[in-house]
This record gives structure tokens, sequence and C-alpha cells, in this order.
């Protein structure tokens, strides 16, 4: 028996199989709208802004190089904020009860390219202990870079805040994998089906 599907094929086994490709479409949505409301848990994050620089000579005027320099360093603060002995008092003062290396996971330093002004990026399943904890790095960052490096002047441009609407799951994007899966499923039952009879 010639089981060849062409175009003609093909749109003649949309036809008549519509109702079970529409079901299983459906059921894909249905699936995905379930799985992002009460299986996933929902993630929020929350960033706060600093800038550092270091101390020019007194009298002395900063020029291009050393914001330069200070851009570059940015770099060596990233490894310092992911250090322990950043993430040591940090990790008490949140009460997080995981490893270093779990509280750098939930962490992202954001970088802006030719800037002074980088970012400390917190996730977490608690939209208020996730601005908590990005602000807790900030300070404990400005405390004791210091006794680090030659760096006095840390600011905080703008205190993270909570964010009441989750990073993820993502709704739109879920549906719209849980609708293809279900939508392919239908195919493949209604092709099964159609080569059996």
């Amino acid at each position: 028996m010639d089981t060849a599907f062409g175009f003609p094929e093909w749109l003649t086994l949309l036809k008549k199989k519509a109702p079970v490709i529409g079901a299983g479409f459906l059921l894909g949505l249905i699936m995905g709208y379930l799985l992002t409301s009460f299986v996933l848990t929902p993630k929020y994050s929350s960033t706060t802004q600093l800038m550092v620089n270091r101390p020019a000579e007194t009298g002395q005027v900063i020029n291009l190089s050393d914001l330069q320099t200070n851009v570059q360093l940015i770099n060596t603060y990233k490894n310092i904020i992911e250090d322990p002995v950043i993430l040591e008092p940090v990790s008490a003062a949140v009460n997080f009860k995981g490893t270093h290396e779990e509280l750098k996971k939930r962490m992202e330093i954001i970088v802006q390219e030719e800037s002074q002004i980088f970012g400390i990026r917190v996730v977490d399943t608690d939209p208020i202990q996730a601005a908590f904890m990005a602000n807790t790095v900030a300070k404990t960052f400005q405390d004791n870079i210091s006794k680090i490096l030659s760096v006095e002047n840390v600011a905080i441009l703008s205190p993270a805040e909570p964010d009441p609407v989750p990073i993820s799951p993502n709704l739109a994007f879920n549906l719209a994998i849980g609708g293809m899966i279900g939508l392919l499923m239908g195919l493949v039952i209604s092709l099964l089906s159609t080569l059996l009879d």
C-alpha cells in the first residue's frame, strides 16, 4: 500500500482529523497553564545599582584615564562580591542556609559597557527577600571594599525594591510551548490512526 503523503493528503488529513488536532492543541494549552500556575515555583528578581570610584590625589582632576581604570576595575569588584569575604557576612545577615556557591548562583553582577555603574541582581522565590538580599550584598560590599582595595567612594545609586511580577515561569511562553506540543501530538495521533485504517 502506498503510504506517501503529499500536500493534498496532508490537507485531507487536517480536514478529517481537525477535532483530534484541535483537542491536542487545547490539551497542550491546559497543561501549560496548569504547570505554570500550580506546579512551577515563581521566581522574582530585584536589582540594586552601585558606582565605585578610586580616590584621586588631592587637587588632581579626574581624567579619562582614571575613568577607564575605574571601568576596568569593575571586573575586580565582581570577583570580590562573589568571594566568601562578602558572601559569608551576607549569608549570616539574610539567614541563608545554603552554601556560598548556591548563594552565588542566585546573584548576577550586571556590568554596563563603558560605565562606572554596575548592578547586583538577585533572584529568589520571595520578591521581598530578593530585594533584601540584593541590598545586603550592596551594603556589605560598601562596608568592606575599603579594607580590600584603596577604594572609599562607593555609592548605592538605587536600592533594590521588591518586584511583585515574577520573572519565571513565563505563562505566555509555556502556553506557546504547550500548544505546540499538543498540536504535534494531535498530528501524530491523526497520522497514525490514518495509516492504521
